[in-house]
């Protein structure tokens, strides 16, 4: 039945070794744009193996105006694991109690996550403007724009402004194929939910989402009340 819904399992080995079966499980339903690894940790902390899934978003999103979004964190994944193998579990192997084991045992990953990851700036020729703007898309815009000052430089060479041309009107093509598919896997991923549907939308189009706000403070002193009379006449004037 779970198949029958696009639901794909992603435990199938034995996870109860006492009794050798498979009752612990990760069902999941992802759009086609996400990586999913799942994972067994042959542990003796119960009689239970632990299982894990690692979700990836292979689109880009959006950065924010932050000064943080100037730099991009690494995580040295080898490192994890190498300091993983000689890490001590003695506090959560000797544990009483379950939910004190599982906190000790979150902590020292954490510690571990953070001690081996570093920020690294990120160059402004590197960042992508819009989220549909993948790397070989931003070489190329920047291969565009020195061969245009090329050709502003030797205005006469005809054979240079017709490789710049052809490589405009490529490059021209292939951003408007990827904005196409972003959008149409956005669309995708709103499925059914007609509020992510019309905020696409009016994304594509330009449109603000956001309502503007009735002007009432504009009429009133700060912190006072308006009448309803007043509230009428404010309206009357605002759509007038």
């Amino acid at each position: 039945m779970l198949y029958e819904c696009g639901y794909i399992s992603c435990i199938d080995r034995i996870t109860r070794p006492n009794s050798n079966t498979c009752i612990d499980h990760f069902f999941i339903k992802l759009p086609f744009h996400f990586n999913a690894c799942s994972f067994i940790l042959q542990t003796s902390i119960t009689d239970h193996f632990v299982i894990g899934l690692e979700v990836e978003n292979n689109l880009l999103i959006e950065p924010s105006r932050n000064i943080d979004t100037q730099y991009s964190k690494i995580i040295n994944w080898s490192g994890i694991d190498e300091a993983l193998k000689v890490e001590s579990w003695r506090r959560v192997v000797e544990a009483a109690d379950v939910d004190e084991a599982a906190e000790s045992f979150n902590e020292i990953l954490q510690k571990n996550l953070e001690q081996l990851t570093t920020s690294e700036r990120v160059c402004a020729k590197t960042k992508k403007i819009k989220p549909w703007i993948t790397s070989g898309l931003l070489q190329s815009m920047r291969r565009r724009d020195k061969l245009s000052k090329e050709v502003r430089r030797n205005p006469y060479n005809n054979q240079l402004r017709q490789k710049f041309i052809r490589f405009r009107n490529t490059l021209k093509a292939a951003i408007k194929r990827s904005k196409y598919n972003y959008y149409k896997n956005k669309l995708s991923e709103a499925g059914g939910d007609s509020r992510k549907f019309w905020n696409v939308i009016n994304e594509v189009s330009g449109r603000s989402t956001g309502k503007p706000k009735f002007p009432l403070q504009a009429y009133c002193e700060r912190g006072g009340e308006a009448s309803p009379a007043e509230i009428k006449q404010i309206a009357s004037a605002t759509h007038n």
